[in-house]
């Protein structure tokens, strides 16, 4: 098998069921897909991206994985150098680079890959901080794929999926206005339904709702409300529909601190 087609199998079987994980994890191969994640050919990283997003699919069983230093491995294929000690190689800041890559297919299963590992737990929150930005320049970059930006989309939603850990870091890079103004504007759906999803996890928390503008006790006239009742009103996608409702029923609700 060349590599491409290894990887292809292996995503597959990811893909397939959680069951696998523990044969994927034994192949002992996550050395090798630190190094791939840098190879000089677009496919092979891509392909490696989505592998990566499929063994963090069902559970958070490969998250220590992802931060685990691959400088042996480096310095014993010669393939890269070190740029500095304080430059990290492991499978998380490989992803962080691929998600500025040249290559769009590059960029799509990167961010589809950085949303899967902050799905399931927040034990990679304080490394996923860094990725804020770069989800965001992917999200504002209206010549992007529609389905790189609604993966970028979807990633800033997972990073408060599990805690308000990064809530300050996500207002302070306005996160909660940008995916408002996509769910707005945006020309395309994808980004659209996925900011609106995203926002609906956001919106628990004390903090993003004051970006939001979100009403106050004895304030009938939110801002943020009175943008989703005309939005509601505006389109006639479903899912946006049930995501406005979802966000709606979560404002209805105590926030979190």
């Amino acid at each position: 098998l060349t590599a491409v087609e290894a990887l292809v199998l292996l995503s597959h079987l990811a893909r397939l069921s959680e069951r696998y994980y523990g044969a994927i994890r034994a192949a002992d191969i996550m050395g090798d897909v630190y190094l791939l994640l840098h190879f000089p050919v677009a496919i092979v990283k891509a392909k490696t991206c989505n592998f990566i997003g499929n063994i963090c699919r069902h559970s958070a069983y490969f998250y220590r994985s992802l931060v685990k230093s691959h400088c042996e491995d480096v310095n014993d294929r010669g393939d890269f150098k070190v740029k500095n000690e304080a430059h990290r190689l492991d499978i998380l800041a490989g992803l962080f680079e691929c998600c500025r890559d040249e290559d769009p297919d590059v960029r799509k299963f990167a961010c589809f890959a950085v949303g899967n590992a902050a799905f399931h737990s927040e034990f990679l929150y304080p490394r996923l901080k860094d990725v804020i930005p770069l989800l965001k320049e992917l999200l504002l970059d209206n010549n992007e794929n529609e389905k790189t930006r609604g993966n970028a989309a979807g990633a800033l939603g997972n990073l408060v999926r599990k805690s308000g850990e990064l809530c300050n870091d996500l207002v302070n890079w306005e996160i909660p206005e940008l995916l408002m103004n996509i769910a707005e504007n945006d020309e395309s759906l994808q980004p659209k339904r996925m900011a609106l999803f995203s926002l609906g996890n956001l919106c628990v928390y004390k903090i993003c709702r004051d970006a939001l503008g979100d009403i106050r006790e004895g304030d009938t006239q939110g801002s943020f409300t009175n943008r989703l009742h005309t939005l509601s009103q505006k389109t006639a996608d479903v899912a946006c529909q049930k995501y406005i409702a979802r966000i709606l029923s979560k404002l209805s609700q105590p926030e979190k601190e």
